[in-house]
């Protein structure tokens, strides 16, 4: 975040590629973000969740994506008017046995965010055993490609913004994925392709901007026609953040990951 307002006291434009801290975009007249912000799918999750469970624990960091994650949560899931919200923060992520008892045993939900993969899986499986009635919820789990894990998560539903399957891409994605490997010859991640899409924006705004300076690159981003990227449709609000798009719901059934829907 400090880079960023140093580039923009120079007025220089920036194109955000891979950051998701809600907060990133407003420091800066000069930065536009291709990414999707943790708050989008938070909220997703929470809206979701908020349909099933009455009862939540907030489970979160004590630290700065702590204080995201339970202020975007909470918002949206109490609109719900729910009989109960708890909040746990932690400085070390917790072993179930120290806090199940105490905290959740009158619960139905749990959200959970902020956490280190393999303890996250270790506390999933013993939360599931000991109380298997708990709902688990959380985001961004479409980086999994162990089966291990997958398996051991069992009914977990989280959220997932921009999903990008190089074995099975939409049709803007097969483009990208077909163009990458002739070119890297190496398969493309998601990280790649909003790299691309990151410098495609900048590409048209120099080639619409009137000088080369940042003023007029960032007007130029700004008055860009909304086009579709490998990624999803780019469009920005005014304070140069990406436009939402719609956050898939999914859950882990035995093994597999099941689509329940749009948000």
């Amino acid at each position: 975040m400090a880079i960023s307002r140093f580039l923009s006291e120079k007025k220089i434009v920036q194109i955000i590629a891979v950051a998701s801290s809600p907060h990133l975009a407003e420091l800066s007249d000069y930065a536009f973000r291709v990414y999707p912000s943790d708050d989008q799918e938070i909220r997703a999750i929470a809206r979701f969740a908020s349909t099933i469970v009455r009862k939540i624990v907030i489970l979160i960091p004590n630290n700065s994506i702590g204080i995201i994650a339970e202020s975007a949560f909470k918002a949206e899931f109490d609109q719900r008017k729910p009989e109960e919200i708890r909040i746990i923060r932690y400085d070390e992520f917790p072993a179930a046995d120290r806090i199940i008892y105490n905290e959740m045993e009158f619960f139905d939900g749990i959200f959970v965010m902020g956490f280190d993969l393999n303890k996250f899986n270790n506390f999933a499986s013993h939360l599931k055993q000991i109380l298997p009635h708990i709902r688990i919820f959380s985001t961004s789990f479409n980086m999994f490609d162990n089966n291990t894990l997958i398996n051991s998560l069992e009914g977990l539903v989280y959220s997932e913004a921009d999903p990008f399957n190089p074995n099975d891409p939409t049709e803007y994605q097969a483009r990208f994925v077909r163009n990458f490997i002739n070119k890297y010859f190496k398969v493309p991640n998601k990280y790649s392709a909003y790299a691309f899409d990151a410098a495609t924006v900048l590409i048209q705004a120099i080639r619409k901007s009137k000088d080369f300076d940042g003023p007029s690159i960032k007007s130029a981003i700004k008055m860009l026609t909304p086009f579709q990227g490998v990624m999803g449709m780019i469009r920005f609000d005014n304070n140069g953040e990406l436009v939402p798009r719609p956050i898939l719901i999914k859950e882990i059934v035995k093994g597999e990951i099941k689509l329940l829907g749009r948000i």
